[in-house]
């Protein structure tokens, strides 16, 4: 599932097409930027790997920039086998009322979102697990990793299984199922919540068991 921040770009008329490509010059003392008319190969296979994912581990000697931007995270690939084996490692927490256990991909470098405008994660869903309604003004797309279950989104419910994909709009109330008793469901979205939050813009509120509805701070 390929989710980008295009509309938001295109609404604020920032979209921007550059065809000449340039890269720094490692033979070069200046290090000034040279036109390429290919991508030159200066790293090892899994580079971005080798150097960030190690958790707690941060390499000193090595330039943390990705391309020409500075604000996005260097690290470039997210496995899904070390993201199992991670949710796998909290399945013993309490986790979060509203999404199981839930992990954020992020900067390895700043501990902050893979991108200053949208945020990845990845929940695990624990046999049986039923999580609390609760909204945001954030709006959150799924893909489906493992198992089947359901997402009531207001008076709808989305019946899923694995490579499924559906969207829960800002400020509709939401909750997930795992309707097996046996195996585990996991759910990988991607949510504008860095844009809204840098906006002051983002809110969420949680349903209790009465009723009410309750404000949740992050």
């Amino acid at each position: 599932m390929d989710v980008l921040d295009l509309p938001l770009v295109e609404n604020l008329n920032s979209t921007v097409f550059e065809f000449d490509y340039f890269e720094k010059d490692a033979q070069s003392n200046t290090r000034e930027p040279v036109q390429r008319t290919t991508q030159s190969i200066v790293h090892p296979d899994d580079h971005s790997q080798n150097l960030y994912s190690g958790g707690g581990y941060k390499p000193l000697f090595i330039d943390r920039e990705r391309g020409a931007r500075g604000d996005h995270s260097p690290m470039f690939v997210y496995r899904a086998d070390q993201t199992r084996e991670q949710l796998d490692r909290l399945r013993n927490y309490d986790g979060s009322p509203y999404d199981g256990i839930i992990i954020e991909f992020c900067d390895p470098t700043t501990g902050g979102s893979v991108m200053p405008t949208l945020s990845y994660t990845a929940q695990l869903l624990r046999p049986g697990e039923h999580t609390r309604a609760h909204r945001h003004t954030a709006n959150a797309v799924y893909c489906v990793m493992e198992g089947s279950g359901y997402t009531q989104i207001g008076d709808t419910r989305l019946d899923w299984s694995r490579n499924d994909a559906f969207c829960a709009p800002a400020w509709m109330w939401h909750e997930h199922v795992n309707t097996s008793s046996a195996g585990d469901a996991v759910l990988y979205s991607v949510t504008d919540v860095p844009t809204l939050e840098k906006l002051g813009l983002y809110r969420e509120e949680c349903r209790m068991d009465d009723g009410e509805e309750v404000l949740v701070t992050r």
